[in-house]
């Protein structure tokens, strides 16, 4: 089905332009007038930057009003006015009012608002774009929503009609998020000579053309994102994603969902990279690369597609980087001393002090996995500086109560702790007990978030000497998630001796357990997170 009905709504007016479209032409005012200090540039910022306040609307309404105050403030206003835009149509309303019009389209039941040319252009109709255009830093371009018409035909006007070399000269961070490949060539629009930061959305076909606009052309890019490309891909496209790659010479933050073996070997000789957001494809080979590569990388995000050797040589390669940041999501191995090797060797390639979140995700369904070993978790008890730890099986682990207290020792500043597993047999109890609960508030002071399957059938006795009672009033969040009970009652008095402010219980169940098993282990923890409630209220 065909476009049904199009029918003009309104002409698009800069009359009702958003706040930050305000076309501002002031009389001059005597700045004799004006305290002195507001001649000094670093105290104009300090007001302007007052102004900045976390509500677009209220920001601009400021801003504008700043700057038909007097002609010192006009300027600086006008750059922080316009200096992040959300989407073209600010600058759009600069153009006269008989230059467009919005129209509804029915497509499928649907109605779409789209911005139309009414007019040929002239050159007249650029005079306002270009008072404001070179005032843009920051620009992001996507899809229509939230009431905002489709722009096509305004980019394809720009397009066609902008009589400079760039629209917006000054533009240093681009983020184009266009779903419809038909909207990929215009993003040349807005690549200007003072690019340093893209963000290019996946588009809807498993292709990227914005890298072929890019190309090789801004090797000093500093931050760079190119989403969309997969195995699915062309070999060209990933050819051309490796060459783009291969051209960054100052790239401090790169994501990309592809890399292949030059392209990695050419970011680890890098000075400058700090972060690195990737996927290890299948098909890798291990990168032939010496010791002492990726100096300077601070974050990392890093998926595995199949085998975890490519990706353990890879790490092997780091020049003891301060890592700060660490995340995979990678198979769970039938050979469980992939996982041992992968905790070995980030602990022995980059320095322990400063590492503060760990993420690592296992990925797997088979519920005839091996539950991961507790002692595998010493390798990460050198990292005495984490505050964030997430890691995920699929087989559950075989942890007990000296584990975790080891883990609360060497984790004294940890803020959130996440030990999650998908399935468990009910008739298996995991070793760690409610006394692991004890351990964790007794040495982690700022933990405030914990997820952990723990058999609480198994209570400690209450501690008879005040003196080595314990109570951690940071936790708020506890999940327990497949945990077996028995004693709701008694879990709930202990629970809320140690940790009288968790005010968000959780729990889970395995959807293969007995329907009368599942129904009983979740009236239970139910029953615990109601008596928590009653007992903060009294």
């Amino acid at each position: 089905m065909t476009a049904a009905l199009a029918k003009p709504v309104t002409a698009f007016s800069p009359s009702k332009a958003s706040h930050s479209s305000s076309l501002i032409d002031i009389q001059a005012v005597d700045n004799r007038r004006m305290h002195h200090a507001l001649q000094i540039s670093e105290i104009m910022d300090l007001i302007v930057g007052e102004l900045a306040l976390p509500s677009p609307c209220i920001q601009g309404k400021a801003l504008a009003a700043l700057a038909t105050t007097c002609t010192i403030f006009h300027d600086i206003a006008l750059d922080a006015l316009w200096r992040h835009q959300r989407n073209i149509l600010n600058l759009i309303r600069c153009m006269p009012a008989d230059l467009w019009e919005t129209v509804e389209e029915i497509r499928y039941r649907s109605t779409n608002r789209t911005l139309r040319r009414r007019r040929g252009v002239v050159a007249s109709d650029w005079d306002r774009v270009s008072k404001y255009a070179h005032r843009i830093k920051s620009l992001v371009c996507f899809d229509s929503g939230d009431g905002k018409p489709h722009l096509f035909d305004v980019y394809q006007t720009l397009w066609q009609d902008f009589p400079g070399d760039y629209l917006l000269p000054n533009l240093e961070s681009l983020t184009w998020q266009h779903w419809k490949p038909s909207y990929s060539s215009f993003i040349e629009l807005f690549l200007g000579p003072r690019i340093t930061s893209i963000y290019v959305g996946a588009q809807d076909d498993d292709r990227c053309p914005a890298l072929a606009a890019v190309g090789q052309r801004y090797p000093d890019l500093v931050s760079a994102t190119f989403l969309g490309l997969s195995v699915r891909s062309s070999a060209s496209e990933l050819q051309r994603l490796s060459t783009f790659i291969r051209a960054l010479t100052r790239v401090e933050s790169l994501k990309v969902e592809m890399i292949d073996s030059e392209a990695l070997r050419h970011l680890g000789q890098l000075t400058t990279l700090k972060m690195l957001h990737t996927t290890f494809p299948d098909w890798i080979a291990p990168p032939a690369m010496e010791r002492s590569m990726f100096p300077a990388l601070r974050d990392t995000h890093l998926s595995i597609d199949g085998d975890l050797s490519p990706f353990i040589a890879f790490m092997r390669t780091w020049n003891n980087p301060q890592i700060q940041s660490f995340s995979t999501v990678v198979d769970y191995p039938r050979d469980l001393q992939h996982v041992a090797d992968l905790y070995q060797v980030l602990a022995t390639s980059c320095v322990q002090r400063h590492l503060e979140t760990l993420k690592v995700y296992f990925d797997g369904h088979d519920r005839s996995f091996v539950p991961h070993p507790g002692h595998f978790f010493a390798h990460l008890l050198a990292f005495t500086y984490l505050r964030i730890v997430e890691i995920r099986v699929p087989g559950g682990y075989n942890l007990d109560d000296a584990t975790i207290s080891d883990m609360a020792r060497a984790w004294p500043y940890i803020q959130k702790l996440e030990l999650a597993e998908s399935s468990r047999r009910h008739d298996d109890p995991p070793g760690c007990t409610m006394l692991g609960l004890r351990f964790l508030a007794q040495q982690c002071s700022h933990l405030h978030s914990l997820r952990i399957t723990l058999d609480a059938s198994r209570i400690p006795p209450a501690a008879i000497d005040p003196a080595e009672r314990v109570v951690q009033d940071e936790l708020v969040y506890l999940d327990t998630t497949l945990s077996p009970i028995s004693d709701p009652w008694s879990v709930a008095r202990f629970i809320s001796a140690i940790f009288p402010n968790a005010t968000r219980l959780a729990s889970s169940w395995d959807s293969n357990w007995d329907s009368t098993v599942r129904d009983q282990h979740r009236q239970r923890w139910d029953t615990v997170r109601r008596t928590l409630e009653r007992r903060r209220r009294r």
